[in-house]
């Protein structure tokens, strides 16, 4: 017969054991959906970057006059020389965000000294995080705070 230091575990002790590892599981994983979402949202950034920069860079070298040009309702934004004339490119926004014109004008655009034409803010949401990206006065580029 088995002694009681050789019956091993009460089931109280195993069950409190598996309580501690579930939480511990369930706090890392919460982080790690957190931190996919701004990992996502930092390379969509990115790429918004390098299209604002196109977008200037065109305005000071006097290229035909371009405009980013958000379309909300469809959450994507596209370059457009002329709104007869089809885009340059167009990018997606992912569908579960939300995007809002603060107060950024929309199209936005440059002059040719490479200063937005009417500067302001946008907001977006995507649903764990919330994101303010500015466009300053002056040739400074936009940048965007985490909420």
């Amino acid at each position: 017969m088995l002694t009681k230091r050789e019956a091993g575990f009460s089931i109280l002790e195993l069950l409190l054991v598996l309580a501690i590892i579930n939480i511990m599981l369930l706090i890392s994983a919460r982080a790690a959906l957190t931190s996919i979402d701004h990992y996502r949202f930092q390379v969509w950034y990115q790429q918004f970057d390098l299209d604002v920069l196109y977008l200037q860079k065109r305005a000071m070298l006097n290229l035909p006059a371009s405009s980013l040009q958000f379309i909300i309702s469809q959450n994507r934004y596209g370059l457009w020389e002329s709104p007869v004339n089809p885009p340059l490119f167009i990018r997606e926004i992912p569908d579960n965000w939300q995007v809002s014109m603060r107060s950024l004008g929309n199209p936005l655009s440059f002059t040719s000294s490479g200063t937005v034409r009417r500067p302001g803010s946008m907001h977006i949401d995507t649903g764990k995080n919330q994101y303010h990206i500015y466009f300053p006065f002056g040739k400074g580029r936009q940048y965007y705070v985490k909420e």
